[in-house]
Protein backbone atom coordinates (compact mmCIF):
# COMPACT_ATOMS: atom_id res chain seq x y z
CA UNK A 1 0.00 0.00 0.00
CA UNK A 2 1.63 3.59 -0.68
CA UNK A 3 2.67 5.60 2.11
CA UNK A 4 0.31 8.33 3.48
CA UNK A 5 0.89 12.02 2.14
CA UNK A 6 2.51 14.29 4.19
CA UNK A 7 0.57 17.41 3.29
CA UNK A 8 -3.01 15.17 4.15
CA UNK A 9 -4.30 13.13 6.56
CA UNK A 10 -5.85 9.83 5.93
CA UNK A 11 -9.15 10.19 3.99
CA UNK A 12 -9.61 6.80 3.73
CA UNK A 13 -13.69 5.61 4.30
CA UNK A 14 -14.66 9.64 4.46
CA UNK A 15 -17.60 10.89 2.53
CA UNK A 16 -17.82 13.38 -0.04
CA UNK A 17 -21.08 15.19 -1.00
CA UNK A 18 -20.73 15.70 -5.21
CA UNK A 19 -22.74 18.54 -6.82
CA UNK A 20 -24.48 16.70 -9.43
CA UNK A 21 -24.51 13.13 -8.12
CA UNK A 22 -24.74 10.79 -5.08
CA UNK A 23 -22.52 11.06 -1.67
CA UNK A 24 -18.80 9.10 -2.53
CA UNK A 25 -16.69 7.24 -0.25
CA UNK A 26 -12.81 7.27 -0.47
CA UNK A 27 -12.50 3.47 -0.14
CA UNK A 28 -8.82 3.27 -0.56
CA UNK A 29 -5.23 5.11 -1.21
CA UNK A 30 -4.30 4.03 -4.86
CA UNK A 31 -0.98 6.72 -4.60
CA UNK A 32 0.60 10.42 -2.92
CA UNK A 33 2.43 12.78 -4.40
CA UNK A 34 3.78 16.51 -3.55
CA UNK A 35 0.22 18.15 -3.86
CA UNK A 36 -2.22 15.85 -2.94
CA UNK A 37 -3.80 12.13 -3.34
CA UNK A 38 -5.37 9.81 -5.36
CA UNK A 39 -8.37 7.20 -3.78
CA UNK A 40 -9.86 4.42 -5.48
CA UNK A 41 -13.75 6.06 -4.90
CA UNK A 42 -17.58 4.78 -5.21
CA UNK A 43 -20.31 6.27 -5.17
CA UNK A 44 -22.59 4.75 -1.99
CA UNK A 45 -25.92 4.19 -3.81
CA UNK A 46 -24.60 2.34 -7.08
CA UNK A 47 -23.33 -0.98 -7.98
CA UNK A 48 -19.78 -1.87 -6.69
CA UNK A 49 -19.11 -2.88 -10.26
CA UNK A 50 -19.79 0.16 -12.01
CA UNK A 51 -19.78 3.26 -9.27
CA UNK A 52 -16.12 3.31 -9.11
CA UNK A 53 -13.99 6.68 -9.50
CA UNK A 54 -10.54 8.24 -8.92
CA UNK A 55 -10.69 11.08 -6.86
CA UNK A 56 -7.64 13.22 -6.72
CA UNK A 57 -7.21 15.11 -3.02
CA UNK A 58 -5.23 18.46 -2.79
CA UNK A 59 -5.52 21.47 -0.38
CA UNK A 60 -7.55 24.12 -1.16
CA UNK A 61 -5.12 26.96 -1.54
CA UNK A 62 -5.19 30.81 -0.90
CA UNK A 63 -7.33 32.75 -3.45
CA UNK A 64 -5.34 34.08 -6.42
CA UNK A 65 -2.18 32.08 -5.51
CA UNK A 66 0.40 30.22 -7.77
CA UNK A 67 -1.04 27.16 -6.69
CA UNK A 68 -4.73 28.15 -7.03
CA UNK A 69 -3.89 29.26 -10.69
CA UNK A 70 -2.26 25.91 -10.82
CA UNK A 71 -5.20 23.81 -10.04
CA UNK A 72 -7.40 25.88 -12.12
CA UNK A 73 -5.12 25.38 -14.89
CA UNK A 74 -5.33 21.66 -14.07
CA UNK A 75 -8.93 21.73 -14.67
CA UNK A 76 -9.07 23.54 -17.66
CA UNK A 77 -6.73 21.76 -20.16
CA UNK A 78 -7.73 18.83 -18.40
CA UNK A 79 -11.50 19.11 -19.53
CA UNK A 80 -10.15 20.65 -22.59
CA UNK A 81 -8.82 17.15 -23.92
CA UNK A 82 -11.10 14.70 -21.68
CA UNK A 83 -12.79 13.34 -24.92
CA UNK A 84 -9.90 11.70 -26.12
CA UNK A 85 -10.19 7.66 -26.07
CA UNK A 86 -6.54 7.66 -24.57
CA UNK A 87 -6.98 10.44 -21.97
CA UNK A 88 -8.69 9.56 -18.64
CA UNK A 89 -12.08 10.96 -18.79
CA UNK A 90 -12.63 13.68 -16.48
CA UNK A 91 -15.67 13.98 -14.43
CA UNK A 92 -16.26 17.24 -12.22
CA UNK A 93 -14.48 19.62 -9.90
CA UNK A 94 -15.69 19.75 -6.42
CA UNK A 95 -13.86 23.21 -5.40
CA UNK A 96 -16.39 25.03 -2.99
CA UNK A 97 -15.15 22.49 0.02
CA UNK A 98 -13.79 24.60 2.96
CA UNK A 99 -10.30 23.06 2.84
CA UNK A 100 -9.54 20.29 0.19
CA UNK A 101 -10.32 20.52 -3.77
CA UNK A 102 -11.49 17.07 -5.31
CA UNK A 103 -11.19 16.16 -9.21
CA UNK A 104 -13.21 13.25 -9.97
CA UNK A 105 -11.97 11.12 -12.80
CA UNK A 106 -12.64 7.73 -14.32
CA UNK A 107 -11.04 5.02 -12.79
CA UNK A 108 -8.43 2.58 -14.21
CA UNK A 109 -8.17 -0.63 -12.42
CA UNK A 110 -4.61 -1.63 -14.28
CA UNK A 111 -2.61 0.88 -12.48
CA UNK A 112 0.31 2.74 -14.28
CA UNK A 113 2.46 2.08 -16.31
CA UNK A 114 4.98 2.44 -14.16
CA UNK A 115 4.60 0.02 -11.95
CA UNK A 116 4.05 -2.37 -14.70
CA UNK A 117 7.55 -1.41 -16.00
CA UNK A 118 8.73 -1.92 -12.91
CA UNK A 119 7.42 -5.76 -11.42
CA UNK A 120 6.76 -7.63 -14.89
CA UNK A 121 8.60 -7.93 -18.30
CA UNK A 122 5.79 -7.75 -20.24
CA UNK A 123 6.93 -5.55 -23.36
CA UNK A 124 10.22 -7.89 -23.50
CA UNK A 125 9.89 -8.72 -27.16
CA UNK A 126 6.49 -8.36 -27.53
CA UNK A 127 6.38 -5.52 -30.26
CA UNK A 128 3.04 -6.11 -31.38
CA UNK A 129 2.25 -4.23 -28.01
CA UNK A 130 5.07 -1.65 -27.13
CA UNK A 131 3.79 -0.26 -30.90
CA UNK A 132 0.23 -0.45 -29.77
CA UNK A 133 0.75 1.77 -26.54
CA UNK A 134 3.25 4.22 -28.67
CA UNK A 135 0.81 4.74 -31.12
CA UNK A 136 -1.98 5.23 -28.30
CA UNK A 137 -0.07 7.58 -26.32
CA UNK A 138 1.31 9.65 -29.32
CA UNK A 139 -2.24 9.99 -30.48
CA UNK A 140 -2.96 11.43 -26.96
CA UNK A 141 -0.08 14.05 -27.50
CA UNK A 142 -0.70 14.80 -30.56
CA UNK A 143 -4.47 16.08 -29.66
CA UNK A 144 -3.40 17.57 -26.54
CA UNK A 145 -1.28 19.79 -28.83
CA UNK A 146 -3.58 20.20 -31.33
CA UNK A 147 -5.83 21.66 -28.58
CA UNK A 148 -3.10 23.53 -26.91
CA UNK A 149 -2.42 21.63 -24.04
CA UNK A 150 1.55 21.06 -23.50
CA UNK A 151 1.47 18.79 -20.16
CA UNK A 152 5.05 18.73 -19.70
CA UNK A 153 5.27 16.07 -17.10
CA UNK A 154 5.10 13.08 -19.39
CA UNK A 155 6.59 9.62 -17.90
CA UNK A 156 5.22 6.29 -17.05
CA UNK A 157 3.89 7.21 -13.77
CA UNK A 158 1.34 9.44 -15.29
CA UNK A 159 -0.03 6.47 -18.19
CA UNK A 160 -2.56 4.35 -16.73
CA UNK A 161 -3.41 1.36 -18.23
CA UNK A 162 -6.60 -1.03 -17.95
CA UNK A 163 -6.91 -4.69 -16.30
CA UNK A 164 -5.79 -6.41 -19.45
CA UNK A 165 -3.07 -4.18 -20.29
CA UNK A 166 -3.96 -3.67 -23.95
CA UNK A 167 -5.03 0.54 -23.64
CA UNK A 168 -2.94 3.11 -22.14
CA UNK A 169 -4.64 6.67 -20.62
CA UNK A 170 -2.88 10.04 -19.83
CA UNK A 171 -3.78 11.20 -16.80
CA UNK A 172 -2.33 14.61 -14.58
CA UNK A 173 -2.10 17.40 -16.59
CA UNK A 174 -1.19 19.74 -12.86
CA UNK A 175 1.75 20.85 -14.79
CA UNK A 176 0.27 21.53 -17.91
CA UNK A 177 0.48 24.78 -20.05
CA UNK A 178 -0.90 26.21 -23.16
CA UNK A 179 1.97 28.22 -24.16
CA UNK A 180 3.84 26.97 -26.85
CA UNK A 181 7.39 28.45 -25.05
CA UNK A 182 7.79 28.13 -21.44
CA UNK A 183 9.24 30.20 -19.31
CA UNK A 184 9.67 28.01 -16.27
CA UNK A 185 12.86 25.70 -16.46
CA UNK A 186 13.32 22.91 -14.54
CA UNK A 187 9.55 21.62 -14.26
CA UNK A 188 8.99 17.97 -14.52
CA UNK A 189 11.20 15.06 -13.35
CA UNK A 190 14.34 15.25 -14.02
CA UNK A 191 15.35 12.12 -16.23
CA UNK A 192 12.52 13.25 -18.68
CA UNK A 193 13.07 16.46 -18.79
CA UNK A 194 14.71 18.02 -22.11
CA UNK A 195 17.89 19.85 -22.04
CA UNK A 196 16.35 23.41 -22.66
CA UNK A 197 14.15 22.63 -19.88
CA UNK A 198 16.79 21.83 -17.53
CA UNK A 199 18.77 25.01 -18.80
CA UNK A 200 21.93 24.19 -16.90
CA UNK A 201 23.67 26.84 -18.78
CA UNK A 202 21.22 29.51 -17.29
CA UNK A 203 21.42 30.95 -21.25
CA UNK A 204 17.64 30.52 -23.17
CA UNK A 205 15.14 33.03 -21.76
CA UNK A 206 12.35 30.20 -22.97
CA UNK A 207 11.68 26.35 -24.46
CA UNK A 208 9.50 24.43 -26.37
CA UNK A 209 6.94 23.01 -24.45
CA UNK A 210 6.08 21.18 -27.77
CA UNK A 211 9.31 19.57 -28.19
CA UNK A 212 9.37 18.70 -24.29
CA UNK A 213 6.96 16.52 -24.34
CA UNK A 214 8.14 14.67 -27.40
CA UNK A 215 11.61 14.55 -25.62
CA UNK A 216 9.97 12.86 -22.79
CA UNK A 217 8.19 10.45 -25.06
CA UNK A 218 11.23 9.21 -26.27
CA UNK A 219 12.39 8.13 -22.57
CA UNK A 220 9.66 6.54 -22.45
CA UNK A 221 10.17 4.91 -25.28
CA UNK A 222 13.81 3.83 -23.54
CA UNK A 223 11.37 2.49 -21.11
CA UNK A 224 9.58 0.39 -22.36
CA UNK A 225 12.02 -1.76 -24.83
CA UNK A 226 15.00 -1.80 -22.30
CA UNK A 227 13.10 -1.66 -18.97
CA UNK A 228 15.57 1.49 -18.22
CA UNK A 229 16.22 4.78 -18.21
CA UNK A 230 19.01 6.40 -20.85
CA UNK A 231 20.88 8.88 -18.66
CA UNK A 232 20.03 10.68 -15.22
CA UNK A 233 19.59 14.06 -16.92
CA UNK A 234 19.95 15.50 -19.99
CA UNK A 235 22.90 17.48 -19.27
CA UNK A 236 26.63 17.75 -19.92
CA UNK A 237 27.76 16.99 -16.84
CA UNK A 238 25.63 13.36 -16.79
CA UNK A 239 28.20 10.71 -18.14
CA UNK A 240 25.87 8.88 -20.02
CA UNK A 241 24.46 11.62 -22.01
CA UNK A 242 27.62 13.29 -22.88
CA UNK A 243 28.97 9.82 -24.41
CA UNK A 244 25.34 9.97 -26.54
CA UNK A 245 25.99 13.99 -27.60
CA UNK A 246 29.85 12.66 -28.58
CA UNK A 247 28.42 9.51 -30.58
CA UNK A 248 24.99 9.31 -31.52
CA UNK A 249 25.08 5.54 -31.43
CA UNK A 250 25.82 5.07 -28.29
CA UNK A 251 22.27 3.89 -27.12
CA UNK A 252 22.71 1.17 -29.24
CA UNK A 253 25.91 0.10 -28.08
CA UNK A 254 24.81 0.24 -24.40
CA UNK A 255 21.31 -1.11 -24.80
CA UNK A 256 19.81 -3.81 -26.86
CA UNK A 257 17.87 -2.09 -29.23
CA UNK A 258 17.26 -2.47 -33.11
CA UNK A 259 18.77 -0.23 -35.88
CA UNK A 260 15.12 0.92 -36.78
CA UNK A 261 14.46 2.08 -32.77
CA UNK A 262 17.98 3.64 -32.38
CA UNK A 263 17.08 5.70 -35.54
CA UNK A 264 13.99 6.55 -33.74
CA UNK A 265 15.45 7.56 -30.87
CA UNK A 266 18.31 9.63 -32.71
CA UNK A 267 15.34 11.61 -34.72
CA UNK A 268 13.79 12.39 -31.18
CA UNK A 269 17.06 12.85 -28.88
CA UNK A 270 18.55 16.12 -31.55
CA UNK A 271 20.78 18.12 -30.41
CA UNK A 272 19.00 21.44 -31.55
CA UNK A 273 15.46 21.77 -30.67
CA UNK A 274 14.47 23.03 -34.22
CA UNK A 275 15.48 19.51 -35.58
CA UNK A 276 13.65 17.61 -33.37
CA UNK A 277 10.65 14.97 -35.06
CA UNK A 278 7.03 16.05 -35.59
CA UNK A 279 4.21 13.75 -33.76
CA UNK A 280 2.97 13.12 -37.51
CA UNK A 281 6.39 12.03 -38.50
CA UNK A 282 6.94 9.83 -35.11
CA UNK A 283 3.70 8.09 -35.34
CA UNK A 284 4.38 6.52 -39.45
CA UNK A 285 7.97 6.16 -38.15
CA UNK A 286 6.31 3.87 -35.38
CA UNK A 287 4.27 2.10 -37.29
CA UNK A 288 7.05 1.21 -39.71
CA UNK A 289 9.50 -0.21 -36.66
CA UNK A 290 9.75 -3.99 -37.93
CA UNK A 291 11.29 -4.91 -34.23
CA UNK A 292 12.38 -2.60 -31.55
CA UNK A 293 14.41 -5.30 -30.12
CA UNK A 294 17.56 -6.83 -31.08
CA UNK A 295 17.49 -10.08 -32.46
CA UNK A 296 19.96 -13.47 -30.44
CA UNK A 297 22.44 -13.08 -32.51
CA UNK A 298 23.02 -9.43 -32.97
CA UNK A 299 23.11 -9.52 -29.25
CA UNK A 300 25.28 -12.41 -28.66
CA UNK A 301 27.81 -10.16 -31.23
CA UNK A 302 26.99 -7.06 -28.85
CA UNK A 303 28.90 -5.31 -25.99
CA UNK A 304 28.92 -6.82 -22.34
CA UNK A 305 26.87 -3.19 -21.65
CA UNK A 306 23.94 -5.17 -23.96
CA UNK A 307 24.63 -8.24 -23.16
CA UNK A 308 23.83 -7.14 -19.55
CA UNK A 309 20.82 -4.96 -20.38
CA UNK A 310 19.53 -7.88 -22.78
CA UNK A 311 18.70 -10.17 -19.39
CA UNK A 312 15.51 -8.60 -19.33
CA UNK A 313 14.31 -9.27 -22.15
CA UNK A 314 14.39 -13.16 -21.17
CA UNK A 315 12.21 -12.78 -18.04
CA UNK A 316 8.75 -14.04 -17.97
CA UNK A 317 6.03 -11.84 -19.54
CA UNK A 318 3.80 -11.92 -17.10
CA UNK A 319 5.16 -12.91 -13.90
CA UNK A 320 6.67 -10.38 -11.35
CA UNK A 321 10.02 -9.70 -13.11
CA UNK A 322 13.49 -10.04 -11.06
CA UNK A 323 15.27 -6.67 -10.04
CA UNK A 324 16.90 -4.96 -12.86
CA UNK A 325 20.76 -4.63 -11.81
CA UNK A 326 21.41 -1.42 -9.26
CA UNK A 327 23.16 1.32 -11.15
CA UNK A 328 27.42 0.79 -10.34
CA UNK A 329 28.23 3.91 -9.72
CA UNK A 330 25.87 5.47 -6.82
CA UNK A 331 28.37 8.41 -6.75
CA UNK A 332 27.14 9.88 -10.14
CA UNK A 333 24.08 8.13 -10.50
CA UNK A 334 21.95 7.46 -7.42
CA UNK A 335 19.12 5.63 -8.67
CA UNK A 336 17.19 3.04 -6.61
CA UNK A 337 16.82 -0.38 -7.32
CA UNK A 338 13.63 -1.56 -9.04
CA UNK A 339 11.59 -3.25 -6.98
CA UNK A 340 7.85 -4.02 -6.98
CA UNK A 341 5.75 -2.01 -3.68
CA UNK A 342 7.04 1.21 -4.86
CA UNK A 343 4.80 4.34 -4.50
CA UNK A 344 2.71 4.48 -7.96
CA UNK A 345 1.47 8.09 -8.13
CA UNK A 346 -1.50 8.38 -10.12
CA UNK A 347 -1.65 12.30 -9.72
CA UNK A 348 1.08 14.63 -9.02
CA UNK A 349 4.52 12.13 -7.68
CA UNK A 350 5.76 14.86 -6.37
CA UNK A 351 7.82 14.52 -2.69
CA UNK A 352 9.31 17.73 -2.29
CA UNK A 353 9.76 20.90 -4.75
CA UNK A 354 13.69 21.02 -4.06
CA UNK A 355 14.98 18.96 -6.79
CA UNK A 356 13.12 21.07 -9.53
CA UNK A 357 13.34 24.45 -8.99
CA UNK A 358 11.53 27.01 -10.85
CA UNK A 359 11.99 30.23 -11.97
CA UNK A 360 10.35 32.70 -9.26
CA UNK A 361 10.78 35.43 -11.49
CA UNK A 362 7.80 33.95 -14.28
CA UNK A 363 4.15 35.27 -14.95
CA UNK A 364 2.04 34.23 -12.12
CA UNK A 365 0.19 31.65 -15.02
CA UNK A 366 2.94 29.96 -16.09
CA UNK A 367 4.60 29.66 -12.82
CA UNK A 368 4.16 26.45 -10.88
CA UNK A 369 6.23 24.49 -8.30
CA UNK A 370 8.68 22.06 -8.95
CA UNK A 371 8.26 17.94 -8.96
CA UNK A 372 10.67 15.41 -8.21
CA UNK A 373 9.94 11.76 -9.51
CA UNK A 374 10.91 9.97 -6.49
CA UNK A 375 11.06 6.51 -7.82
CA UNK A 376 12.74 6.01 -11.74
CA UNK A 377 14.07 2.89 -13.81
CA UNK A 378 17.63 2.05 -13.39
CA UNK A 379 20.18 3.84 -15.84
CA UNK A 380 22.21 2.51 -18.74
CA UNK A 381 25.90 1.90 -16.52
CA UNK A 382 29.37 0.88 -18.23
CA UNK A 383 31.87 0.78 -15.56
CA UNK A 384 34.79 1.81 -17.80
CA UNK A 385 32.62 4.60 -19.42
CA UNK A 386 32.97 6.34 -16.51
CA UNK A 387 36.43 5.74 -15.86
CA UNK A 388 37.38 6.74 -18.74
CA UNK A 389 35.62 9.82 -19.17
CA UNK A 390 37.29 10.60 -15.35
CA UNK A 391 40.83 9.89 -16.53
CA UNK A 392 40.26 12.30 -19.96
CA UNK A 393 38.83 15.14 -18.08
CA UNK A 394 41.50 15.05 -15.66
CA UNK A 395 44.29 14.85 -18.37
CA UNK A 396 42.68 17.27 -20.56
CA UNK A 397 42.30 19.56 -17.77
CA UNK A 398 45.95 19.21 -17.13
CA UNK A 399 47.07 19.91 -20.58
CA UNK A 400 44.98 22.82 -20.54
CA UNK A 401 47.19 24.10 -17.56
CA UNK A 402 50.29 23.84 -19.52
CA UNK A 403 48.38 25.81 -22.70
CA UNK A 404 48.81 23.34 -24.73
CA UNK A 405 47.66 24.02 -27.77
CA UNK A 406 46.50 20.61 -29.26
CA UNK A 407 44.92 17.99 -27.64
CA UNK A 408 43.92 15.05 -29.43
CA UNK A 409 40.16 13.88 -27.41
CA UNK A 410 40.09 10.58 -26.99
CA UNK A 411 36.94 8.13 -27.07
CA UNK A 412 35.57 7.52 -23.24
CA UNK A 413 37.03 4.06 -23.08
CA UNK A 414 40.17 4.28 -24.64
CA UNK A 415 43.24 4.10 -22.34
CA UNK A 416 45.07 6.50 -21.99
CA UNK A 417 49.02 7.07 -22.08
CA UNK A 418 50.92 10.27 -21.36
CA UNK A 419 54.36 11.19 -23.74
CA UNK A 420 56.17 13.91 -22.29
CA UNK A 421 58.78 15.24 -25.11
CA UNK A 422 61.99 16.24 -23.50
CA UNK A 423 63.98 19.92 -23.98
CA UNK A 424 65.08 19.73 -28.09
CA UNK A 425 67.92 22.12 -29.21
CA UNK A 426 66.08 25.12 -31.51
CA UNK A 427 68.05 24.03 -34.67
CA UNK A 428 67.03 21.06 -34.58
CA UNK A 429 64.65 20.12 -37.78
CA UNK A 430 61.38 19.14 -36.82
CA UNK A 431 61.23 16.05 -39.30
CA UNK A 432 63.91 14.52 -37.02
CA UNK A 433 61.89 15.58 -33.08
CA UNK A 434 59.40 13.11 -34.31
CA UNK A 435 59.86 9.75 -32.36
CA UNK A 436 60.13 7.05 -34.18
CA UNK A 437 59.27 3.04 -33.09
CA UNK A 438 61.99 0.78 -34.22
CA UNK A 439 61.20 -2.63 -34.61
CA UNK A 440 62.37 -5.33 -31.75
CA UNK A 441 65.13 -6.73 -33.54
CA UNK A 442 66.39 -3.39 -35.02
CA UNK A 443 65.94 -1.28 -32.37
CA UNK A 444 70.14 -0.72 -31.48
CA UNK A 445 70.89 -0.07 -35.10
CA UNK A 446 67.57 2.09 -35.56
CA UNK A 447 68.64 4.09 -32.40
CA UNK A 448 72.14 4.22 -33.17
CA UNK A 449 71.63 6.12 -37.19
CA UNK A 450 68.70 8.10 -35.71
CA UNK A 451 71.27 9.80 -33.18
CA UNK A 452 73.90 10.01 -35.69
CA UNK A 453 71.89 11.46 -38.24
CA UNK A 454 69.93 14.08 -36.26
CA UNK A 455 72.78 15.06 -34.21
CA UNK A 456 73.24 19.00 -35.52
CA UNK A 457 77.87 19.72 -36.07
CA UNK A 458 77.44 22.91 -34.44
CA UNK A 459 76.51 23.37 -30.39
CA UNK A 460 74.07 25.49 -29.80
CA UNK A 461 74.30 28.47 -27.52
CA UNK A 462 73.11 28.34 -24.13
CA UNK A 463 70.44 30.55 -24.93
CA UNK A 464 69.09 28.58 -27.52
CA UNK A 465 68.74 25.57 -25.11
CA UNK A 466 66.92 27.32 -22.65
CA UNK A 467 63.71 27.37 -25.07
CA UNK A 468 62.86 24.33 -24.11
CA UNK A 469 59.53 22.79 -25.47
CA UNK A 470 57.53 20.94 -22.35
CA UNK A 471 54.34 19.09 -23.95
CA UNK A 472 52.06 16.77 -22.38
CA UNK A 473 50.14 14.92 -25.27
CA UNK A 474 47.35 12.65 -24.59
CA UNK A 475 47.55 10.08 -27.16
CA UNK A 476 44.80 7.09 -27.16
CA UNK A 477 47.20 3.86 -27.56
CA UNK A 478 44.75 2.35 -30.06
CA UNK A 479 42.27 4.15 -31.16
CA UNK A 480 44.49 7.24 -33.21
CA UNK A 481 46.75 5.95 -36.28
CA UNK A 482 50.64 6.49 -35.12
CA UNK A 483 50.61 8.29 -38.75
CA UNK A 484 48.08 10.81 -37.81
CA UNK A 485 49.65 11.39 -34.41
CA UNK A 486 53.01 11.62 -35.97
CA UNK A 487 51.56 14.67 -38.27
CA UNK A 488 49.43 16.18 -34.98
CA UNK A 489 53.43 16.45 -33.45
CA UNK A 490 55.00 17.75 -35.70
CA UNK A 491 52.98 20.84 -36.07
CA UNK A 492 52.86 21.10 -32.67
CA UNK A 493 56.60 21.32 -32.75
CA UNK A 494 56.87 23.57 -35.24
CA UNK A 495 54.64 25.94 -34.81
CA UNK A 496 56.18 25.82 -30.55
CA UNK A 497 59.47 26.73 -31.82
Amino acid sequence: MPPQSRRLPDMTRAMIESDSAEPLMLVSLLGTGGYGAVYRSRYVFQPRATGVVAVKVMKKPPPRSRLDAMQHREVINHKAVSSHPNIVTFRECIPHRPDYVYLIMDYCPGGTLFSLLSTTAIFARNDTLVKSMLLQLVSAIEFCHAHKVFHRDLKPENVLVNDDFTKVYLTDFGLSTNFEESTTFRLGSRHYMSPECLNKNHMASSYSSRRSDIWALGVIIVNMVTGRCPWDQAAFDDPCFASYMRNRSFLRKQLPISKATNGLLRAIFTPNPSMSINLRTLKQRIQDVGTFFMTEREVRRATPAVRESAAYLNQPKREVARPLPKPLTSENLPLPQASSGWNYDTGNTSSSESDSATNTDADWEESTPGVRMRRALPIITDPDLHEGQAAWRKDKRAALHLDQPDVVNPSPSAPIQTLIIPSLPNDVPPETKIPSTPSPDTSSSATSSTTSSSTPNTTPSSSQHSRTLRHEIIMPSSNVPWARWAVRMRRILSRAL
